[in-house]
C-alpha cells in the first residue's frame, strides 16, 4: 500500500494509484468501503439513510451489501449491492447473476461494483436495464473525490487520504448485533490482524 501512496505523492496517476491501493486492502474490507462510501454519496444527493449494512458470506445469495434511503417525499428505495475488489473484466454472465438475485430478493435498484471495468457486452445489459447500475473503478474514484473519502483536496491538487486511514463505521448484522460500529483503518492489511473497535 505504501508504494502506491508514495507513487501518488510523486506526482503519479492519483486514480490508478488509488485504485491499486483499494485492491490491496482485500474482498472485503471493499465491501465495507463501497457501503460507506455509497452511504456518503446518497446523503450528498439530499437522500436519507434507513439502514446500511454490509452482508457478503459463503451464503450471501449473491449479494454483498444492501442500502434503504428515503427522500424529503418520503419515497424509499433498497439497493442491493454486489462488489468486486478485482482486475478481471465484469462479463454478462457476471451481471445476469447479480440482476437474478436482485429480482429474487424484490430489491429497488441492483448496483454492481467493480475497482475493473466491465465488459461491453455487460455493460449493454446493464443499460437495458433501469433498476441496474454499473459502477466501474473510474465512477468509483469520482464518487470518491465527491465524497472527500479516501481522496483529499491538498494545496489544489487531488491527493489519496491516508491520513484520516478511511475509518470504516459500518453497522454489524452479521453476528446479530444491531447497531454496533466498527471501525477500520485503510492502512491495516487485510489478512493480517485488525483492531476493530466497538462503540
Amino acid at each position: 500500500l505504501g508504494s502506491y501512496l508514495r507513487e501518488a505523492a510523486l506526482g503519479g496517476d492519483t486514480e490508478k494509484c488509488f485504485l491499486k491501493s483499494v485492491h490491496t486492502m482485500g474482498g472485503e474490507w471493499f465491501e465495507f468501503y463501497a457501503v460507506e462510501l455509497l452511504e456518503k454519496y446518497f446523503i450528498a444527493c439530499g437522500k436519507d439513510i434507513i439502514s446500511a449494512s454490509v452482508c457478503g458470506g459463503s451464503d450471501d445469495g449473491g449479494i454483498d451489501g444492501i442500502i434503504e434511503t428515503e427522500d424529503w417525499l418520503g419515497f424509499r428505495e433498497t439497493m442491493l449491492m454486489q462488489m468486486k475488489n478485482r482486475n478481471a473484466i465484469i462479463n454478462p454472465k457476471d451481471v445476469r447473476e447479480f440482476y437474478g438475485a436482485v429480482c429474487a430478493e424484490r430489491g429497488s435498484r441492483g448496483l454492481y461494483i467493480t475497482i475493473s471495468a466491465f465488459h461491453p457486452d455487460a455493460q449493454d445489459l446493464i443499460d437495458k436495464v433501469d433498476n441496474l447500475i454499473g459502477l466501474d473503478g473510474h465512477r468509483i474514484f469520482l464518487i470518491a473525490e465527491k465524497c472527500q473519502y479516501g481522496l483529499k483536496y491538498v494545496a489544489g491538487r487531488l491527493c489519496i487520504d491516508n491520513a484520516h486511514k478511511l475509518t470504516l463505521h459500518v453497522e454489524h448484522t452479521a453476528a446479530g448485533v444491531a447497531g454496533v460500529d466498527g471501525r477500520v483503518g485503510l492502512d491495516e492489511v487485510h489478512g493480517h490482524a485488525v483492531d476493530v473497535h466497538f462503540t
